[in-house]
């Protein structure tokens, strides 16, 4: 589960916000998704340096992305750890598929 993708509370939810108001997108849960993706991946490559592959940004993943702060959404991977996350939040969803908090 991601946060709340509309909440503006956390950097990375006014960073998407931004971006998605810029680019004329609707704010959603599947672009959201996409966002904090691209995001993880992004710093990976940072850390990975200039010479990456496939190999050495999977040992990134594993050895140098414990604890990282996305703007207020932490993810950490480790060897035994692919997932990322552990957040959970509760999100109703009503009338027309519409999400209500």
């Amino acid at each position: 589960m991601a946060p709340n993708p509309w909440k503006t509370t956390t950097g990375l939810g006014r960073d998407f916000n931004k971006v998605m108001e810029k680019a004329k997108l609707p704010i959603d849960y599947d672009h959201f998704y996409g966002y904090m993706n691209l995001r993880v991946l992004l710093e990976a490559l940072k850390r990975a340096g200039k010479a990456v592959t496939p190999q050495s940004l999977v040992q990134t993943m594993e050895t140098q992305m414990s604890k990282v702060d996305l703007g207020g959404y932490t993810v950490s991977y480790g060897p035994t750890n692919h997932h990322g996350s552990s957040f959970v939040d509760i999100m109703i969803v009503g009338p027309g598929g519409r999400f209500i908090r």
